[in-house]
């Protein structure tokens, strides 16, 4: 297998030169930048006791936002339900639940509101239908839970916990029909994410509690205090209250309670106090820390500047360096392909005379070389000279139809079973010369590539499939698949590189060759691994 494209070996001592250049650089800005932060600057002034009434005054306005949040959360729940309620679908008197059933599905399954699921109850408190079915069980009798009864005390919407649910809330209106309860709608969250933030910061814990002071949700951090620690505060706590707020402390526990407006429940946030008292207690240093994150920032973005331009000048040394490269082997390979040829006019009249002779079998051995030789010369000499497109009308079908039939001389061309998927007529806008050498070069490494895995006992029958057919309604596609495995790891990544191939006997310019002659037309050329093999895609423009 050929080396691949030309190395940047040559570049390594000046890369290398370029990071030693780089890191001394860095290593100058760290000493600069230690220098700077070690002159000292400590002056610890502040008052411990103002420091915890401020932290106190944060927390109540988290404790305000997070209730807030809950209230609006809760409201848009509930109108959601009220709504749902007043559909004309939702009539318990006609004997048909089909409508209402629908409702609930798509109200489950098309809304993110109720995310554990919706249920609708008759006059007397029992379940007709729920979604998903087993959120309640029909005719499930929920006429004694205290949720129940408050909002036929009431006659409107209520949120509780969920009984038989534990961590879930449950959200019920009533449906009222010519100024009378019929029945009712409830809904069914889980709390976090829904009515809660589903995210705090990690000394934070949001707990809800009734009037008993049962823990019925809590979360999502973990709970800076025992369950112990946590039951002490509550039990101090004054939850059936009115009271816009109360302030607890269990050492440097604290828990500010809330209670949540239109429910028999609360909403405590509960916070270590000490992380945050211990910050405002180094408020210098964070500032002396916030100078050095500038300074560190600083450095950094230089480091990352003078990487970017030390990277963009090595990248434009590498390309000039392998254009010279190319240019020099273009050169090259431009000679040997006119030499090369000069000897083919030679073997072309000796095959003649061979067949002449009578000798078809060496006619025909000797013309599959010369062919070979031929194209071998043809893309050198492609590769030295790339030929400018002359774009016009092309039959695509009929272009790759004569490139296989064209390939019928390989050696290897009755080994491999060639299969044509050609949908008819496929104009398209192409290079004719340029079209036929890249379809040619795909069907020829394919053709060689399946003999070859036969050869190695990898496949029993070899096959090429070539496939033409539109691509929407402005393209159309040529495929070129093949059972030979695919090509080895360390040659995809290189794969249209100019000289890097797979095959013993090949110098890897048929694919580069493919890929220019397909670009140069304003077209691409892709590959995919198959599960048997590979899958050489072009893709033009159909013809206007």
């Amino acid at each position: 297998m050929a080396s691949g494209s030309p190395s940047s070996t040559p570049l390594r001592p000046l890369a290398r030169a370029h990071r030693h250049y780089s890191r001394q650089i860095l290593v100058g800005l760290g000493l600069l930048f230690a220098i700077a932060m070690v002159a000292p600057l400590f002056s610890y002034r502040s008052d411990v006791e103002e420091s915890r009434l401020q932290v106190r005054a944060n927390l109540s306005r988290e404790a305000a936002f997070y209730a807030e949040t809950f209230r609006r959360q809760l409201d848009i729940l509930e109108a959601e339900l009220s709504r749902i309620a007043q559909r004309p679908e939702v009539d318990l008197g006609d004997a048909n639940l089909q409508p209402e059933r629908t409702l609930l599905e798509a109200a489950h399954h098309d809304s993110a509101l109720f995310d554990r699921g919706i249920a609708i109850l008759d006059g007397t408190g029992h379940a007709l239908w729920s979604e998903p079915a087993s959120l309640l069980p029909p005719g499930a009798d929920l006429s004694h839970s205290l949720w129940y009864q408050r909002l036929l005390a009431e006659n409107k919407p209520v949120l509780e916990a969920f009984p038989s649910r534990p961590g879930e809330l449950v959200v019920c209106v009533p449906i009222l029909r010519g100024g009378a309860f019929a029945g009712a709608l409830l809904g069914v969250v889980e709390p976090l994410g829904q009515l809660l933030p589903n995210t705090l910061p990690k000394d934070e814990h949001l707990v809800v509690a009734d009037r008993e002071r049962h823990v019925l949700f809590e979360g999502p951090t973990r709970s800076p205090v025992s369950a112990a620690d946590l039951a002490e505060l509550l039990s101090q706590a004054t939850l059936w209250s009115a009271a816009e707020e109360q302030q607890l402390q269990l050492r440097q526990a604290v828990l500010l309670v809330r209670p949540l407006e239109r429910t028999t429940m609360s909403l405590a946030l509960l916070v270590d106090e000490g992380p945050r008292l211990a910050r405002a207690r180094q408020r210098l240093l964070q500032q002396l820390a916030f100078l050095a994150l500038i300074q560190a920032a600083t450095i950094a973005l230089f480091a990352a500047y003078l990487r970017r331009t030390t990277r963009g000048f090595l990248a434009v040394e590498e390309r000039a360096s392998q254009q010279e490269t190319m240019a020099a082997l273009g050169t090259a390979a431009s000679l040997i392909a006119h030499e090369v040829k000069n000897a083919l006019n030679g073997l072309t009249v000796a095959a003649g005379l061979l067949e002449g002779q009578g000798d078809g079998a060496a006619a025909r051995s000797a013309r599959s070389q010369v062919d070979r030789l031929r194209h071998l010369a043809g893309s050198l000499l492609s590769f030295g000279r790339p030929a400018a497109p002359q774009l016009m009308r092309v039959e695509l079908d009929r272009t790759a139809r004569e490139v296989v039939e064209a390939l019928g001389i390989l050696p290897e061309a009755g080994e491999a079973k060639v299969e044509l998927e050609l949908e008819s007529p496929l104009w398209v806008t192409a290079d004719p010369l340029l079209l036929q050498t890249a379809i040619d070069n795909l069907v020829r490494n394919a053709v060689e590539a399946a003999v070859t895995a036969k050869d190695l006992g990898k496949v029993e029958s070899p096959w090429v499939r070539v496939r033409a057919s539109r691509e929407g309604d402005s393209g159309a596609r040529v495929v070129v698949e093949d059972n030979a495995g695919g090509p080895p790891p360390e040659v995809e990544a290189r794969l249209f590189e100019p000289f890097a191939t797979g095959k013993p006997k090949g110098i890897g310019l048929g694919l580069a060759m493919a890929q220019r002659a397909v670009q140069a037309q304003g077209g691409a050329l892709t590959f995919r691994r198959t599960g048997e093999g590979s899958a050489f895609e072009i893709r033009l423009p159909l013809a206007g």
